[in-house]
C-alpha cells in the first residue's frame, strides 16, 4: 500500500529490506536510504573482488575504486530509487559469469556459481521486474552467439537454474495475483510493455539520451572509460579471430553487457537517467584494466 492505495508499480525486495531498517533503526532518512547505500558498497566491494580474481590484486582495488568514486554511482549510493538494487544484482550475475567461465573454475564449482547467477537475476527481478531477468538474458545470449562456442551453453544450468529462479521471484507474484485479479494486467502489461513501448509516462528522450549522461556519470574516469572501451573493441575482435580460443572472451562479455544496457534503455519510450547504471562496473573493470597496463 502506499497511503492506503494499493501499490503495484514495483516489486517488493527493496521495500522489505526498508521495512527491516526501520524497525532496526526507526523511521528516518538514514534508514530510508540504507539500502541504496548497502547495496552500492557491496557492488563496489563485488567488482574489485572479481577483478582482483581474475587479472590480479591492483586490478582489483583500481577497479572497486573507481566504480565507487564515480560520479552517477557515488550519487545513486545516496538516492532512494530501485536502481541501485538492481546494479547490484546485475553485478552478481555478471561478476559469477566471469568466474563460471574462467578455465580456474573446476566443473563442480561453475554450476554452484552458475546457480548463484541465477539467483542473482531472481533477486534482480523481484528488485525491479521483468528487466531483472530480461537484459541479462539478453546480454548473455548476445555474448554466446558471438563468442560462438557451444560449450558456453553447457555451463549455463539451465534447468536447476530455472528452479532457483522460480523458487525465489515466482511466490510473490503468484501469491499478489491470486488476491488481486488487477495485479497481472497492471504490472505486466501498464508498468512494462507499454512504459517501454508508449510515451504515456511522459518520459521521453532522443536516442543519444544517455550519451551526455554517462559522460558525466562517468567522471572523473570519463578518459579512461573511453580509451578502455576502444582498446577493448580491438582485444576482443584480436581473441575471437584467434585461432585457440579461450572460454571467456572477458573483453566481448563486458563490451556486449555494456552495449545491451545502452541500447534496450536507449530505444525505450521511458527515459530517467539511473536507467543506465548498470553500465557502470563493467565499465569501472574495463578501466581498471586499462589503467594496470597504460603503456603496453
Amino acid at each position: 500500500r502506499l497511503n492506503g492505495i494499493k501499490y503495484f508499480e514495483k516489486p517488493p525486495l527493496q521495500y522489505w529490506a526498508t521495512a527491516v531498517a526501520f524497525l532496526t533503526f526507526g523511521e528516518n532518512e538514514w534508514a530510508a536510504r540504507l539500502w541504496p547505500a548497502l547495496t552500492g558498497f557491496l557492488g563496489a566491494l563485488l567488482i574489485g573482488w572479481v577483478g582482483a580474481r581474475t587479472w590480479g590484486p591492483q586490478v582489483g582495488k583500481l577497479a572497486g575504486f573507481i566504480l565507487a568514486t564515480s560520479l552517477a554511482y557515488f550519487m545513486a549510493g545516496q538516492y532512494l530509487t530501485l536502481d541501485m538494487g538492481l546494479c547490484f544484482f546485475f553485478t552478481c550475475a555478471l561478476t559469477f559469469f566471469i568466474i563460471v567461465q574462467d578455465e580456474a573454475t573446476s566443473e563442480r564449482a561453475r554450476t554452484r556459481w552458475m546457480l548463484l547467477v541465477w539467483a542473482g537475476l531472481a533477486a534482480a527481478t523481484l528488485s525491479k521486474g521483468l528487466v531483472g531477468i530480461v537484459l541479462p538474458g539478453l546480454a548473455l545470449g548476445l555474448y554466446i552467439a558471438l563468442a560462438w562456442d557451444i560449450r558456453l551453453v553447457g555451463r549455463l544450468a539451465i534447468l536447476p537454474g530455472m528452479i532457483v529462479f522460480l523458487v525465489i521471484a515466482a511466490p510473490w507474484f503468484v501469491f499478489v495475483q491470486d488476491r488481486n485479479p488487477e495485479f497481472l494486467q497492471f504490472f505486466f502489461i501498464r508498468e512494462h510493455f507499454e512504459r517501454f513501448t508508449l510515451p504515456e509516462h511522459k518520459r521521453p528522450g532522443p536516442w543519444w539520451y544517455f550519451i551526455p549522461i554517462l559522460l558525466v556519470g562517468t567522471m572523473p574516469w570519463t578518459p579512461v572509460v573511453l580509451s578502455a572501451i576502444g582498446r577493448s573493441v580491438m582485444a576482443a575482435i584480436r581473441q575471437r579471430g584467434a585461432a585457440e580460443r579461450p572460454t571467456l572472451n572477458v573483453d566481448l562479455l563486458l563490451l556486449v553487457w555494456t552495449a545491451t544496457v545502452f541500447v534496450f534503455f536507449s530505444v525505450s519510450r521511458s527515459k530517467l537517467p539511473a536507467y543506465v547504471l548498470p553500465i557502470l562496473p563493467p565499465l569501472a573493470l574495463l578501466a581498471a584494466r586499462r589503467i594496470a597496463n597504460f603503456g603496453s
